[in-house]
């Protein structure tokens, strides 16, 4: 009785473990998408043009430099600091959506309604 119990507390653990770790390698995974979009997926999800492609690239390159520059700022209180992280955030939002055709937009509300993560939601400011 006492080896079925150990035995069962050593599956436990184990199962408990691998999940844990599972969830940590698609965290890490998201983020490294967050920091390194994969561009060409993203090109061709959307049927982006290269002249879209880089004007997004460009947004997001301003707004990340943007947003380290209030991540850095001491001045700032930490709900300052948030506000206007938000707002660089929303402000990225709206300048991809300036570039975006009504299909594009179309496709990206269609992963959303399907509660899935639109390729372009790897195109963002993380705090």
């Amino acid at each position: 009785m006492k080896k079925l119990l150990l035995v069962s507390a050593i599956a436990i653990g184990l199962c408990s473990f691998n999940q844990v770790k599972a969830q940590d390698s698609a965290k890490a995974e998201t983020t490294q998408m967050q920091k390194n979009p994969d561009w060409k997926a993203i090109k061709e999800k959307l049927n982006l043009t290269d002249d879209q492609v880089t004007k997004i690239k460009s947004y997001a390159s301003v707004a990340k430099t943007r947003r380290d520059a209030v991540k850095s700022d001491q001045l700032l209180t930490d709900q300052q600091r948030a506000d206007r992280i938000k707002n660089i955030k929303d402000e990225l939002k709206s300048k991809i959506a300036s570039v975006l055709t009504a299909d594009q937009k179309a496709k990206i509300q269609a992963y959303r309604d399907r509660k899935e993560a639109s390729p372009l939601d790897a195109v963002t400011v993380e705090d």
